[in-house]
Parts: structure tokens; C-alpha cells; sequence
């Protein structure tokens, strides 16, 4: 089987006039906690990220921007599986992260299907 997704390269986003996707996760997160020291972190670290983001691709995080998100974001739970994993060996007695990979598997496992649906890769 050709397995490609995992190092697909894409093209930089297109700016396009619709939505900025941080903004509306920043205005869910807002909506959703109650104010705490762990909410305002996250949303200082998520406002970092869209700036960031925005250096780095000069247009803002959108939908329809060129890019398969399916793609980018099966990539990024790759990523953070195999750093959940790292945390865990290298902290064996700290077990609160255990949730975290578990859900990450099963994550991964559902977006790789979505993409074998496809039939191409």
C-alpha cells in the first residue's frame, strides 16, 4: 500500500477573505471555560500561534485555502502521538497524559480511515 499522507507536502495557504479559523476557535474556548489561569494561558497561546501563523504564511489560518486540512491535521496528531510517547518514557511515573495518547490513537486511527476512504493513498 502507497502511504504518502504522512509526508505530503502542501502548498502555502491562500489568503481568501472568509474566516479566520483561530478567531473562531479562540471565541469557542472563551465561550466555553470560565475564567482561570489555565484559560488565560490558552488563549494567549493561541492568539501567539494564529500571529505566528500569519509571519510565517502572511495570510490568516482559513477555510478553502489550498491545503487539505485532512491532511495537515492527520500530520499533526502524528506529531503529537509520537511526543505524548516521549513525555511518557521519559516521566514513567507521571500517568495524566495517559488519557491523552489513548484519545490521540484513536484520533489517528479515524483520520487515516477517512483518507483510505479516499482510495488514492
Amino acid at each position: 500500500m502507497n502511504n504518502q499522507y504522512s509526508a505530503t507536502e502542501q502548498p502555502n495557504p491562500i489568503g481568501n477573505g472568509l474566516v479566520a479559523i483561530w478567531e473562531e476557535v479562540i471565541k469557542d474556548f472563551t465561550e466555553s471555560y470560565t475564567d482561570s489561569a489555565v484559560k488565560s494561558a490558552l488563549l494567549k497561546d493561541m492568539t501567539d500561534r494564529d500571529v505566528w501563523g500569519r509571519s510565517k504564511y502572511g495570510v490568516p489560518l482559513q477555510p478553502f485555502n489550498g491545503r487539505d486540512s485532512l491532511v495537515d491535521m492527520y500530520q499533526e496528531f502524528l506529531d503529537a502521538i509520537v511526543y505524548t510517547k516521549q513525555y511518557q518514557i521519559e516521566n514513567p511515573n507521571d500517568h495524566s497524559l495517559n488519557m491523552v495518547y489513548l484519545a490521540l490513537k484513536a484520533m489517528i486511527f479515524t483520520i487515516r480511515e477517512k483518507l483510505l476512504m479516499r482510495g488514492t493513498k
